[in-house]
């Protein structure tokens, strides 16, 4: 007889969208099921997204300085400010994730990400975005 053991985690990520969001992580393939996190409102769907290597130093999501004619960033941010409550919630579901040995994060609105500098620049990039949410209503006030 086989044994396959699995271990999954249910990590709390509260209002990481909805007061009782959660992301699921799997022990064995390191894979994390990060939910609406790391999602994004993209039109160009691939199984997986891979970001230039100058993404971390861009200053203008709009204009690549690499030259590719899509850059995923735009999608990703607009995606967070407009489905997350707060820049607070999402600094807090990333402080969960940022320790986790992730190797693939598989988000349900979006394409997978499995390029391990991607992951460790987008846990940082999303946990610094501003103007998520009613942050945004109340930075205009």
């Amino acid at each position: 007889m086989i044994l396959i053991y699995r271990e999954l985690y249910f990590l709390k990520t509260p209002y990481a969208h909805t007061p009782g969001s959660f992301v699921s992580y799997d022990t064995k393939t390191k894979m994390l099921f990060s939910s609406d996190l790391f999602g994004s409102f993209s039109t160009k769907w691939g199984l997986f997204i891979e970001l230039s290597e100058s993404c971390p130093i861009c200053i203008d999501y709009n204009h690549c300085i690499k030259g590719k004619d899509y850059c995923p960033l735009p999608d990703i941010i607009d995606f967070h400010k407009k489905i997350m409550p707060t820049a607070r919630s999402l600094k807090h579901a990333m402080n969960i994730i940022k320790p986790l040995d992730v190797n693939i994060i598989a988000p349900q609105h979006g394409s997978g990400i499995k390029n391990q500098q991607d992951i460790n620049f987008l846990i940082n990039f999303i946990a610094s975005l501003e103007g998520v949410g009613i942050d945004a209503i109340e930075q205009k006030m």
